[in-house]
């Protein structure tokens, strides 16, 4: 198994390493990846990333190992899907929670 990064700046040149081509680049020198926030696609520098959007990048990526699903607490059925602020969609019926 390969080893995890241990800390932030590893973590950082990993994502931005595993990331498409199409969607990373640099400014000035400085690495970037496209983050989607609310309003649109953003171009944010690796350091400007929060540390949710780093780790959610990380887990989509394989670097850090997936969270375990988490069932729908209105319809019981449908596993829920991580969104920005620490909500959850069902995968079923569509709720949003938190």
């Amino acid at each position: 198994m390969a080893k995890l990064p241990m800390n932030r700046a590893e973590l950082e040149r990993a994502v931005h390493a595993k990331t498409h081509s199409d969607f990373k680049g640099r400014l000035d020198g400085v690495p970037t990846i496209l983050v989607l926030r609310t309003g649109g696609t953003t171009l944010v520098t690796m350091s400007g990333l929060t540390d949710e959007e780093l780790d959610d990048k990380a887990r989509a990526l394989g670097i850090l190992p997936a969270l375990p699903p988490v069932a729908c607490k209105v319809c019981s059925y449908g596993s829920t899907m991580k969104l920005s602020g620490g909500r959850r969609k069902c995968g079923v019926c569509d709720t949003v929670t938190g």
